[in-house]
């Protein structure tokens, strides 16, 4: 390419402009190039983003369903410890239950020996009403 200018510069300048406007023509698909690859890896990031909070979310589930166990084993626990005390009251129910009969026991042990000795008695009196009648029978 020739053209007229100064000592033939001008068309070695219109040369070195072309070269120069394909290399930035060139620079700026590259540019758009590596825009979209920033898009694509933005978008990437919004979705990891969007799955980190969704691991957030499961966590929080997680961590709200631990304190509902939490809760529901400390419940038990109460339940079992007044469970404990009822069976301990009951225990000691039957304690006082079981020393009330061992004392009526004794009493009726006691009043067996009373009928005992009243028998004892009733049997001398009805022997004595017998020699007595024997010796009413002699006096007759």
């Amino acid at each position: 390419m020739e053209f007229f200018g100064r000592n033939g510069n001008f068309g070695k300048k219109m040369e070195k402009m072309e070269i120069f406007g394909k290399k930035l023509e060139i620079f700026g698909k590259k540019l758009e190039i590596f825009g979209k690859k920033l898009e694509i890896f933005g978008k990437k990031f919004e979705i990891f983003g969007k799955k980190l909070e969704l691991f957030g979310k499961k966590l929080e589930l997680f961590g709200k369903k631990l304190e509902l166990c939490g809760k529901t084993l400390e419940i038990f626990g109460k339940t079992l410890e007044i469970f404990g005390k009822t069976l301990e009251i009951f225990g000691k129910t039957l304690e006082i239950f079981g020393k009330k009969l061992e004392i009526f026991g004794k009493k009726l042990e006691i009043f067996g020996k009373k009928l005992e000795i009243f028998g004892k008695k009733l049997e001398i009196f009805g022997k004595t009403l017998e020699i007595f009648g024997k010796n009413w029978k002699l006096a007759q």
